[in-house]
């Protein structure tokens, strides 16, 4: 499926005066192809425009996996859904395993881990520290 431009990506989602939004099945179709293509904002938005709690429960663990505190949020937002503490910290634990650091960061002070926060906010500042003094 040929994905949308933005332009025409908003038609299909929103409608305007003269055009309806897309049917659910269609817009679950785009969010399956933005899916396939590593584009989970899209799908996410597209997921959410059809009503599709499954799609964005997958979009959701997947930023678990990756470590991506703000699709995680975002995913939780559309469902109307607490983050959980046991989600916050696995997709904390991701994130770092990926260098996320500041995604690491978010998900550790959202989750109310103190430890955990404080430990990244010293790795994030002696990394900071180590690209300063290499600059000079």
């Amino acid at each position: 499926m040929k994905l949308p431009n933005p332009l025409k990506k908003g038609l299909i989602l929103y409608g305007d005066g003269s055009h309806a939004p897309a049917p659910s099945e269609r817009l679950i179709e785009y969010a399956t192809a933005y899916e396939s293509e590593a584009r989970y904002s899209d799908a996410l938005e597209s997921f959410w425009r059809a009503g599709s709690t499954e799609g964005m429960e997958r979009i959701a663990r997947r930023a678990i996996e990756e470590g991506d505190f703000f699709l995680y949020r975002q995913a939780m937002g559309y469902m109307e859904r607490a983050m959980t503490a046991d989600e916050l910290s696995a997709l904390s634990t991701a994130a770092e395993g990926r260098g996320k650091l500041t995604f690491a960061l978010a998900a550790a002070r959202q989750a109310g881990d103190g430890r955990r926060t404080a430990a990244l906010e010293a790795l994030l500042q002696k990394n900071d520290a180590d690209e300063q003094s290499g600059q000079s």
